[in-house]
């Protein structure tokens, strides 16, 4: 199963609800591959992102791929009449900022499913905290499994530093071809660079 960049939307709503760890685990944050063309994520990450998130004074938001885990077994029992009903559907998160000058917790909108004793990659959009600096990022999953009972995941922590971040470097003669899951200004980020079209074009004679 392949995981492709969606246009995720937010909104601003309060939750209460009792974390849970032991069946839908968030478990890593992925480096993007470096592909402008094949921007693709697999069911896991192909490289896990190390440090801190990084983004832009002039960014708005951020995109974060995050792999999710689902420890619940393939419950199928064919013999017995029964489905499996411990996949996972994704359709929610929340971000809860602390540190100084955050912004107030935000929900957005998101769709994945996790298959029971699998993972996937669940796309989010993390919003700019009010003022540079550092700040830490508690990330919460919401939804529900096949038999329709909801869960919501305990919460990933995250540090994000609010900025200046340098553009990507490509090797010298080469130019940025584009980027992969975000903008230029966040980190992590994918980019891709080529050497540049240098085919010259003869004029015609009327």
């Amino acid at each position: 199963m392949k995981t492709r960049l969606a246009t995720l939307a937010l909104a601003s709503v309060a939750l209460a609800c009792a974390d849970n760890g032991a069946s839908l685990q968030p478990f890593a944050i992925c480096s993007p591959p470096d592909s402008a063309t094949e921007c693709v994520f697999d069911d896991a990450c192909e490289t896990v992102h190390m440090g801190p998130l990084m983004m832009d004074p002039g960014l708005a938001s951020m995109s974060v791929f995050l792999q999710v885990n689902n420890q619940l077994p393939n419950n199928e029992d064919l013999s017995a009449g029964r489905l499996n009903t411990n996949d996972a559907y994704v359709t929610e998160y929340e971000v809860e900022w602390e540190g100084p000058a955050t912004i107030g917790d935000v929900v957005g909108q998101t769709q994945a499913m996790v298959p029971a004793g699998g993972s996937t990659i669940v796309g989010l959009l993390l919003q700019r905290p009010a003022a540079a600096g550092q700040v830490v990022a508690k990330l919460r999953l919401k939804g529900h499994y096949a038999d329709q009972s909801e869960f919501e995941t305990a919460a990933y922590e995250t540090p994000l530093i609010v900025g200046a971040v340098p553009p990507p470097v490509c090797p010298t003669g080469e130019l940025l071809k584009g980027t992969c899951g975000g903008s230029v200004g966040q980190v992590p980020l994918g980019f891709e660079c080529e050497a540049p079209d240098t085919t010259t074009t003869t004029p015609t004679t009327p």
